[in-house]
């Protein structure tokens, strides 16, 4: 991922984005987890993976990276027509599958 990051870059591009999926753990052993708890479904919980990933991927691309929680950009008010429309769109286009692992 960060080989990709730093290709961008490479190509003149000044920005990226990188989206952590909810309940998403690293392999095991490459990362200490900070535990939530467990949730409703009995489901262990972690906090701040995405602050982790970044503080890493800031640590190799060696550029500044910033963190948004999406919880707290969607409290927004109430979606209009458009963000309705915009919504169904992000959500009938399937994301680019997960890269694997590099052993760099």
């Amino acid at each position: 991922m960060c080989r990709l990051v730093k290709k961008r870059f490479q190509r003149g591009e000044s920005s990226f984005i990188i989206v952590v999926a909810e309940g998403a753990k690293p392999a095991e052993g490459s990362m200490q987890l900070r535990s939530g708890g467990v949730d409703e479904f009995g489901h262990e919980r972690f906090t701040g993976v995405a602050q982790q990933l970044a503080v890493e991927v800031e640590k190799r691309i060696k550029k500044e990276v910033r963190v948004t929680v999406l919880g707290h950009v969607q409290r927004g008010g109430t979606p209009t027509a458009y963000d309705r429309v915009l919504a169904t769109r992000f959500g009938s286009t399937p994301p680019t599958p997960p890269m694997p692992a590099s052993t760099a």
